[in-house]
């Protein structure tokens, strides 16, 4: 496509959505295929596209963008550029009155750097939310997940018997759903540091390779 044709798609409005569409779509397949330089520079020509729009904010797309380079510079460490995005998310989110998996998955991310970086009540004060918001959309499936991080999250600030009732709760709900193996994974892998931390070594042993059996059988998230 020659410079000529790209600036007329950036003039016409709805050619200059399906112009920031197109750049995200092919950053995100670049992403997802391990193509992280140019994942990023397509990313980021969508934002540069469409935040030229007067109405930006009120894009789903725009939305969504947001998260998918808060993930991008998770992916690399890039914990400044990740909460800037991520908390754009999370607002435009709100401003729209958007609570739905979108906003689950932002408020998840950010549960995880706070968790990171050892501010536990703030960590916790997102995966409630996010719980929060699951559970009125009644996708109590990706619960699981915000269980085991819940969980961890507990036995971070001391609380082993809060942080163990949590996990087997949510081992127990996440076998009856049959939810993915990567979340009961997660969940084993949070218990057994439970046991490692009261020094029960066999268990924890026991239990961690209970874990590492259980993402084997999924592929995708097995690392």
């Amino acid at each position: 496509m020659d410079s000529s044709a790209l600036q007329i798609l950036k003039d016409d409005e709805n050619l200059n959505l399906l112009l920031g569409k197109y750049h995200y779509l092919i950053g995100y397949s670049y992403f997802n295929n391990g193509y992280y330089q140019n994942a990023e520079t397509n990313l980021l020509e969508s934002y540069n596209i469409l935040i030229t729009r007067e109405d930006h904010e009120k894009l789903e797309l725009f939305r969504t963008l947001h998260l998918q380079l808060g993930l991008f510079y998770i992916r690399f460490n890039n914990i400044p550029s990740a909460l800037r995005y991520l908390r754009d998310s999370k607002l435009g989110s709100e401003a729209n009155l958007l609570f739905d998996n979108v906003y689950c998955q932002t408020l998840l991310m950010l549960g995880l750097i706070y968790l990171n970086q050892e501010d536990y009540l703030k960590a916790k004060m997102y995966f409630d939310e996010a719980t929060y918001t699951l559970e009125n959309l009644n996708n109590t499936k990706d619960v699981h997940l915000i269980q085991a991080l819940l969980g961890s999250c507990y036995l971070k600030m001391g609380y082993k018997e809060e942080a163990k009732r949590i996990i087997l709760d949510g081992i127990s709900q996440c076998k009856k759903m049959k939810s993915s193996n990567s979340n009961l994974s997660m969940l084993y892998s949070a218990l057994g540091s439970i046991h490692f931390l009261n020094k029960d070594y066999t268990s924890a042993k026991a239990i961690c390779k209970e874990a590492y059996g259980i993402a084997k059988k999924d592929k995708s998230k097995s690392d």
